[in-house]
This record gives structure tokens, C-alpha cells and sequence, in this order.
């Protein structure tokens, strides 16, 4: 399963910051490479969030630390969606595949490579964590919540739009890929973003983690879009803007994620 594929690379922590360059098409990419894009890119973003327990030996599996890392990324950014596919790809041997064999794979894959995200701007979110009844905890909110209850509770915002609400919600399914949050590309006619400049955030409110004794890191490797070429965007070069993933509301935790724009422009082109 590409799930199961997906979280064993994830547990390796962020790929390097070494920018990725060439231009080849993504059935091409290495297997590195497509990690990078998922991990630290332009459009990724890894937000952890950790309790400290006190004792030595303390934690459900001896952990004196115990982290929860919610990793934010846009779906509807094509280089996304092509890492998606070329691990999918490199999972079920595609590089070897006769070539009736290979049409058959890409016809399955065409879907995710040709979702229509001209009117929508789509944002996933998975999570890990060291502590198993964590992961129960927040794989429960996840399944349970609907888009009437996270209306007021999920946003995207960008300097000239505050607060855009959620259109729909999607739980995870078993793809690795995560819940969806789909927003509009337009506000009132008006594109959500107007130009390569500025900072685009996805903010999620209530999400129920336990925070006692502990502190945060925010934000995941950064990297600028261009890069020398390609979709894959450095890991180097600029951040994706400030993190507020330390803030609360009451005994819940606020998720945000901030992305450069800038950095999501590829040979003049804006992929989100």
C-alpha cells in the first residue's frame, strides 16, 4: 500500500535541503526526489508539536518526549500530486513494467494527476506521532469531523483575504494521503491570489492534543519553488514564512501552516 510505503519515509524526518535540479519528467524522478518534494518543498509543510513526560522511562513506549507532526501539503499543487503518483510508481515496479502494463498504471494514476483544481485550491493534512493512543485520538477527529463542523474552524488566508472558509471536507481514506480541505480559488471574482508574492496559510482550529509540559516546533524545511529547474523546488533558499503552531485555543491546539507564494512559482508559473 503506498500508505504504508509513505509513513516508513516519512519516519526518517525531513528530506535535506540540497536543491533539486533537471527538468525530467516525473516518471523519472528517483525515489529521493519525490520524498523531497512530499517532505520539504515549497508546498509541504511540517508542523510538530511535542509533550514532555516526566521520568526516565516515562511514555508509552519509553519515550521521555512524545511528538505529534502534522504534515500540510497542497494537494492541488501538480509537483504534489506527481510525487504522490511516482511513489505509487516505484511501489508496484512501474520502471520495469511491460509497456501495456505501464498504460494500465497510468490510466489508475490518471485521476490524481488530473484532478480539476481550476476552481479549488485543495490542502491535505496527515499526522504521526510516537504515541499510538495519540495517533487513535486524532485519526478519531479526523474521521468524525464534517465540513458543517469545521466551517468555522478551517481557513486559508493570504495578506488581502483573511480567514477563507472551508467548501468541503474530506476524512483520510486509506492512501496516505490524509484529510482534504478544498477551498475557493475566488473571492467575489476575485482571485485568492493575484500574484507571485506574499504568504498563503492554512489554519486549523481545535484539534484536541494534549499540550501539558510541553513546547513546539514550527514549520518544515522550506525551499524555493524554482529551484535550478524542474517542479521539485529546493529544500534550500527561503522559508515558507513564519509558524504559529505553538498557539492555543483553551486546552486545543491551533495547526498553522504559512507558505511563501513566491516560492510556489516554477518558470513563471504558480502551483498551488
Amino acid at each position: 500500500m503506498i500508505a504504508t510505503l509513505i509513513w516508513a519515509l516519512l519516519a526518517l524526518g525531513p528530506a535535506d535541503s540540497q536543491a533539486m535540479s533537471g527538468d525530467e519528467p516525473f516518471w523519472k524522478w528517483s525515489l529521493s526526489k519525490a520524498i523531497k518534494i512530499l517532505n520539504s518543498s515549497a508546498w509541504a509543510r511540517q508542523e510538530t508539536f511535542t509533550t514532555v513526560v516526566g521520568g526516565v522511562g516515562s511514555g508509552q513506549a519509553g519515550e521521555k518526549e512524545i511528538y505529534s507532526r502534522f504534515y500540510v501539503r497542497f494537494l492541488s499543487a501538480e509537483p504534489i500530486r506527481e510525487a504522490y503518483a511516482r511513489i505509487l510508481q516505484i511501489e508496484h515496479g512501474y520502471d520495469k513494467l511491460a509497456q501495456d502494463d505501464k498504460q494500465r498504471f497510468d490510466e489508475m494514476l490518471e485521476p490524481v494527476l488530473e484532478l480539476d483544481v481550476e476552481s479549488w485550491i485543495v490542502v491535505a493534512v496527515s499526522f504521526r506521532s510516537n504515541d499510538p493512543d495519540q495517533e487513535i485520538q486524532i485519526r478519531r477527529f479526523c474521521q468524525s469531523q464534517t465540513t458543517a463542523t469545521l466551517k468555522d474552524k478551517a481557513f486559508l488566508s493570504t495578506d488581502r483575504h483573511p480567514q477563507v472558509k472551508l467548501h468541503a471536507y474530506y476524512p483520510p481514506l486509506e492512501e496516505g494521503v490524509g484529510a482534504k480541505f478544498v477551498f475557493p480559488r475566488t473571492i467575489n471574482g476575485v482571485d485568492l491570489v493575484s500574484s507571485g508574492k506574499g504568504h498563503i496559510s492554512f489554519e486549523l482550529l481545535d484539534i484536541p492534543i494534549g499540550r501539558s509540559g510541553g513546547g513546539s516546533e514550527g514549520g518544515g524545511s522550506g525551499g524555493r519553488g524554482g529551484g535550478s529547474g524542474g517542479r521539485g523546488g529546493g529544500g534550500g533558499g527561503r522559508g515558507g514564512g513564519p509558524s504559529s503552531s505553538d498557539s492555543n485555543q483553551g486546552s486545543a491546539t491551533i495547526l498553522r501552516a504559512t507558505f511563501s507564494i513566491e516560492d510556489m512559482v516554477v518558470d513563471g508559473k504558480l502551483f498551488f
